[in-house]
């Protein structure tokens, strides 16, 4: 990597629009999509994909509410996929490697977790006791829950 600029302030997106340009005239294979600075400026979506977007849109809103769609519903990782996401959280990659969790902390996750629920008069025992009967992922389900929408 070779540094050609130095810009102060906000000059970086004129200056990162011009080289973006400038080497493209001049016949450098670059990946940039767009034509730099902020944003998408100069990215045009195919028709099919325009037409994709607008359905995916059009599906999203019912009755004037926003319905949640999942992004993996119906959908399976592969073993691959598995342990490759596995993998990249390991050790010091995750996030939470190294910290302790307060008692304090550890408490509220708890009372949280084992406090009752009812849905569709079925008392479950905890939160996640009613994901795994659900049968629903538990992230899936906590996301649910916190924003009031259907959990079944």
């Amino acid at each position: 990597m070779e540094i050609i600029d130095e810009i102060e302030g906000n000059e970086w997106k004129e200056k990162e629009s011009f080289y973006i340009e400038f080497y493209k005239k001049h016949g450098c294979d670059l990946v940039n999509l767009t034509t730099g600075g902020e944003g998408c400026e100069g990215y045009k979506h195919c028709e099919k994909i325009k037409i994709k977007m607008s359905e995916i849109q059009k599906n999203m809103w019912s009755e004037g509410k926003r319905k949640y769609i999942p992004t993996m519903s119906g959908k399976k990782h592969t073993d691959i996929s598995k342990i490759k996401m596995s993998f990249s959280q390991s050790g010091h990659k995750n996030p939470q490697y190294g910290k302790k969790i307060s008692d304090s902390v550890k408490e509220k996750i708890s009372k949280k977790l084992g406090k009752e629920i009812k849905i569709k008069n079925v008392i479950y025992q905890s939160l996640r006791k009613a994901a795994k009967s659900l049968n629903l992922n538990w992230a899936t389900f906590k996301y649910r829950y916190k924003m009031g929408l259907r959990l079944t």
